[in-house]
């Protein structure tokens, strides 16, 4: 189910007062920037709604273009106490500004808020791989997200993908979930941030190299990556750098281990996490772009790749091939041998590399945080009316 392009006003009298968590504003990766292009795109949207964001001001600093927000010290230090925290504060804050609808974008209501709310799954990784969080989240998660699913009057999923996965794990009703794609700022990917050149020199690499984005962790993938690459080396005589752009997580032992099995060291190069302009100039300067993950509900890498006008080699798993389109080459993410092919055709084939690189930069014009903007102010019409209804 999609929202339309139609806003709705759900009463001719005051406007009402939505309420949107931007508490964990500061998580590095795709959270992050669906909240931050959420509420700097609900700016445009004042003239339908008063809107409130809650900030963490323990967080690095305000969402930007923002007058109308609450500081909400969030306890970090012990999960526990933290959910206390906000099963007390929550009732507290929403009776004090006249909250009418909240929407939290962070894959689950947050215990105390009572009143109609909407939230955003970005993905059910706590049921699929629940050994990428710890035990305590993983336990809270796996309640807390049911909980929201029975309470919330809408839900948002950021792919049809993660839209069929929660109809599947819990039954939910279809008409309650809508999609909603996130967006992606391509001018930002397009525009370069320094000299080809002195992205090379800095980082110290040839001319071409292979980029893969995201976190060192077993869902990433990055050990049948390696194995690949290995496969290229010793079966297509080819050794191109691979650079990898992402914090450490867990399980990097078993990472590390691999490149010294597979004679890599030389070749992969762990660059940890790297700022914002840095990981741009990298994009614009790779040659090809690898996402072999595991699971995705969305998926940005891919997308920011496309931007900066590099071809994608691509997982053919869960959400990837939904954003990537026909704008990648697919493999099984379990079969090394189909990615060191896959990554071989691109380089052997020059032709098939200049197409891929222009489907890309048609495939992005499918994604924007406007039109996700939109959407999502369309189903706060939508969870209102359904709340005064339900009233």
């Amino acid at each position: 189910m999609r929202i339309g392009n139609i806003c709705m006003r759900v009463s001719t009298g005051k406007k009402q007062i939505i309420a949107v968590s931007a508490l964990l504003a500061d998580i590095p990766g795709g959270v992050n920037a669906y909240i931050r292009n959420l509420c700097s795109g609900l700016s445009s949207w004042t003239d339908r709604f008063d809107f409130i964001l809650f900030t963490n001001p323990r967080s690095g600093g305000p969402i930007p273009d923002w007058p109308n927000t609450v500081p909400f010290p969030l306890w970090r230090s012990n999960p526990i106490s933290r959910i206390i925290q906000e099963r007390l504060t929550w009732p507290r804050l929403i009776k004090r500004h006249h909250i009418d609808l909240f929407h939290s974008p962070v894959s689950y209501i947050p215990p105390g808020v009572k009143v109609p709310a909407v939230f955003t799954v970005h993905d059910l990784r706590a049921f699929h791989f629940p050994q990428t969080y710890q035990k305590l989240r993983v336990l809270f998660l796996q309640r807390q997200i049911p909980h929201s699913i029975s309470q919330a009057q809408r839900i948002i999923a950021v792919s049809d993908y993660t839209r069929n996965d929660l109809i599947r794990l819990f039954s939910v009703p279809a008409e309650k979930i809508v999609t909603i794609h996130e967006g992606i700022d391509s001018k930002k990917y397009q525009t370069p941030t320094m000299n080809r050149d002195a992205i090379l020199h800095k980082f110290q690499l040839p001319g071409r190299y292979l980029l893969a984005v995201g976190h060192l962790e077993p869902r990433k993938n990055y050990v049948r990556l390696f194995r690949a690459l290995a496969l290229l080396r010793d079966r297509f005589r080819i050794d191109l750098p691979l650079v990898v752009c992402g914090r450490k997580n867990w399980q990097v032992d078993e990472i590390q281990k691999e490149i010294d099995r597979l004679h890599l060291a030389d070749q992969v190069r762990l660059f940890g996490a790297v700022d914002e302009a840095d990981l741009i100039g990298l994009y614009q300067s790779a040659f090809i772009f690898i996402f072999p993950s595991l699971f995705e509900g969305f998926g940005f890498p891919p997308l920011e790749s496309m931007a900066a006008g590099v071809p994608v080699v691509a997982s053919n798993t869960t959400s990837i091939p939904e954003v990537c389109g026909d704008a990648a080459l697919y493999f099984d993410p379990h079969d090394e041998e189909e990615m060191a092919e896959r990554i071989y055709q691109l380089i052997d084939d020059p032709q098939l590399y200049k197409l891929q690189v222009v489907k890309g930069n048609e495939n992005i014009k499918r994604f924007s945080w406007e039109r996700c903007v939109r959407e999502t102010v369309n189903l706060y019409h939508n969870a209102l009316e359904t709340a005064e209804i339900g009233a």
